[in-house]
């Protein structure tokens, strides 16, 4: 990279961008296998309990599996927020690329990018959605298998305190999505030369 044009700090400052995305994506892939392996572990107890010599009442598995959803709900809004650095990086990489390939943009404009979304901390528009990065990255799978034991425990034992308990889960849903929305490090705003 020594031969490419621009000012010595744009080549450190690629590198270091280009760990950034690696270490964001790193992340969202870890957050991702951990919450498979949570699911899984939580799938198994679940069953478990159904075994002979287990005596869980119903509302003990209920429990476990909206416990499980809490925890699943949070990796899922960390896993989001990891593929916005992701995400983040790799604009501002191909920023940088572009200007070192076609001049196009200038070395001014890259510094506005920088300014505005590395030191901004705001997510540029990329065209990729979020949301739907992580439902078909497997999240989809994550977060619906667990309703499965839910429902089931609802039909077996149906009981006024189990939607007091999934009132609860919608509240911390609720709560989940306006921490997001309200993160300072994740906030949108469209990039000018788009």
């Amino acid at each position: 990279m020594t031969d490419t044009k621009g000012p010595d700090w744009l080549v450190n400052y690629y590198q270091r961008i280009q760990s950034d995305a690696t270490l964001a994506f790193g992340r969202r892939d870890s957050i991702t296998n951990w919450s498979y392996t949570i699911l899984a572990a939580a799938i198994a107890a679940y069953v478990g309990f159904f075994g002979s010599g287990t005596s869980v009442i119903p509302l003990g598995r209920f429990g476990l599996m909206v416990g499980v959803e809490f925890v699943l709900i949070r990796f899922f809004f960390q896993s989001m927020i990891a593929y916005g650095y992701f995400l983040r990086a790799r604009y501002l990489r191909t920023r940088i690329e572009q200007y070192w390939m076609d001049s196009n943009p200038t070395l001014d404009q890259i510094k506005h990018d920088i300014k505005e979304y590395d030191h901004g901390k705001t997510i540029p528009e990329t065209g990729r959605n979020r949301l739907s990065g992580q439902i078909r990255s497997g999240f989809i799978l994550i977060l619906a298998i667990p309703t499965i034991p839910l429902a089931i425990e609802l039909y077996l034992a149906y009981s006024w305190i189990y939607f007091v308990i999934i009132s609860c889960l919608l509240a911390y849903i609720l709560l989940e999505i306006i921490n997001f929305r309200t993160y300072d490090q994740m906030k949108k705003r469209k990039n000018e030369q788009n």
